[in-house]
């Protein structure tokens, strides 16, 4: 879960310092696109982590708690 965050960290650094270099050049930047990124980063993360304590309680003594 670890590299999931540090990469989806690292694309979105990327993508922020793409986007001030071009606010820096004085162009227009519609921040959308990036908005939509760290939303799904942020999702995905979460989904993963969800999905990783559902599998801990599934394999443990005692089956999972519902």
């Amino acid at each position: 879960m670890l590299f999931l965050f540090i990469s989806c960290s690292i694309i979105e650094l990327f993508t922020l310092y793409i986007t001030f270099k071009v606010v820096n050049m004085g162009l227009e930047v519609d921040f959308t696109p990036l908005q939509m990124l760290i939303t799904a980063v942020v999702a995905e993360v979460i989904g993963f982590a969800v999905y990783s304590l559902k599998s801990l309680k599934e394999n443990t003594k005692g089956g999972i708690i519902y």
